[in-house]
Formats: C-alpha cells, sequence, structure tokens
C-alpha cells in the first residue's frame, strides 16, 4: 500500500492535478486502483478543485445527488470514479475531458466509461486523456491495447510530465 502511493501514485497524481489546472472543462477522473481516491482527494482539497465522488459503499440515493451536484454545480470541475462502481448507468453530460488514472484492457469499461459523457444533450467535443506512468507496466499495457484500438487514436498529442506521459485522444462529438 505505502508501495503504491509512493512509488506510483503520487506522479500520477501530480500529472493529474496538473492537467486539472490546464482545462476550463469539467473533468470525470477514472481509475482502477480503489487506493488512488483518497490520495487524488486529498490533492484536490490541498488545490481547492472543487469534486464530487462515488464510491461502492454508497446508496444510490447518495449516488444521484453526487451526480446532480456535477452537473449543475459549476465549482464541481471534477467527478472521481472507479471503473468498476461507476462506469455505466450515469449521464455526466456538464463533462467534456474524461481522464483515465492508468491504461484499461476492456475496451467494453472504457466505452462504457466514455459513454457517461457521449450521451445526448453533450454539446461539446470529448477528449480522454490516459495517465501512463514511464518504465512501468502502464507503458506495456498501453501499447498492446492501443496497438487493438487504432480507431481511438483520431488525433493524439503527448504531454510529458514528472515521470509521466499523458496520451490525450480528441474524438468528435
Amino acid at each position: 500500500d505505502t508501495y503504491l502511493d509512493a512509488i506510483h501514485c503520487t506522479p500520477k497524481i501530480n500529472t493529474l492535478i496538473d492537467i486539472l489546472h490546464n482545462t476550463k472543462q469539467k473533468t470525470i477522473v477514472f481509475t482502477n486502483i480503489s487506493n488512488m481516491l483518497p490520495g487524488i482527494e486529498r490533492r484536490l482539497m490541498e488545490e481547492s478543485i472543487g469534486y464530487c465522488i462515488i464510491r461502492g459503499s454508497q446508496r444510490k440515493q447518495q449516488r444521484l445527488k453526487m451526480v446532480q451536484a456535477f452537473q449543475q454545480d459549476n465549482n464541481k470541475q471534477v467527478f472521481l470514479l472507479t471503473l468498476k462502481t461507476a462506469a455505466e448507468g450515469l449521464t455526466l453530460t456538464a463533462a467534456s475531458h474524461i481522464v483515465f488514472m492508468e491504461p484499461c484492457t476492456n475496451h467494453t469499461l472504457v466505452s462504457q466509461a466514455i459513454g457517461r459523457v457521449k450521451r445526448i444533450g453533450q454539446t461539446q467535443p470529448i477528449q480522454t486523456t490516459t495517465i501512463i506512468m514511464k518504465q512501468t507496466m502502464d507503458e506495456i499495457i498501453y501499447k498492446h491495447t492501443n496497438k487493438q484500438t487504432t480507431h481511438l487514436t483520431d488525433h493524439k498529442t503527448l504531454f510529458h510530465g514528472d515521470n509521466c506521459e499523458s496520451f490525450a485522444i480528441y474524438r468528435s462529438k
């Protein structure tokens, strides 16, 4: 747990914060690593970035309140979710940017996650960014899955960060 936080999460969270500071778009942040959520939350609070979060333990009513707050409150810039707890069934069209904290090998989950934003009522182009830690399994997973999903690479930009690379993929409406 400490190893994961110190070695893997901190550079990724730093990269996420840089991305958030450089956008005016509402952003959904997905992770497969539930242990990463408290670290992201802590940094969002430190940076005074308003956010909503859905945890696996929350009841349906609490989840609906979070969705409503994100959709309607301009001060809620970020929505934190894990792919397992919230990749399907939510409408989050207030966002137009999705950040994956790590590459995902399950194409169905990625499509469902993007589907939270790409819905009727979405008026903006959708941007997705995947944060990849250099010289880790992230690179191997991304290269392997990217070969199989060339249709996702409409327009790709590479951002360099502290031990991370972020691949932003822009999609039309």
